[in-house]
């Protein structure tokens, strides 16, 4: 499921698995059902810092981003010690989602 995410991100955006986000350059990718996206240079990690930092970005740009491009919601692991934004689907979301339908 997750490298049809990747790639309707890519598709969308850019075919070099590049996606902009609010004017920040990510480069995205999936692995083991989780999306990635690093900021490409020091310059985007500061456009981060200037929109509030991580999770203010991650709150007002990159969720309402992503909800808006897949359809689905998502959930930020906070506690990664690594480089990036890393992203899973909230499957309780989707189960509410299941439920009501």
């Amino acid at each position: 499921m997750n490298m049809k995410l990747t790639s309707l991100l890519e598709k969308r955006y850019h075919e070099s698995g590049r996606v902009s986000i609010a004017g920040v350059s990510f480069r995205v990718s999936g692995h083991e059902n989780r999306l990635y996206l690093l900021p490409e240079t020091t310059k985007d990690l500061d456009l981060i810092d200037d929109k509030g930092g991580d999770k203010a970005f991650i709150q007002n740009e990159t969720f309402p981003f992503l909800e808006t491009v897949t359809g689905i919601s998502w959930q930020w692991d906070e506690a990664n010690p690594g480089a990036g934004h890393i992203f899973e689907v909230d499957l309780d979301a989707v189960i509410q989602s299941l439920k009501g339908a």
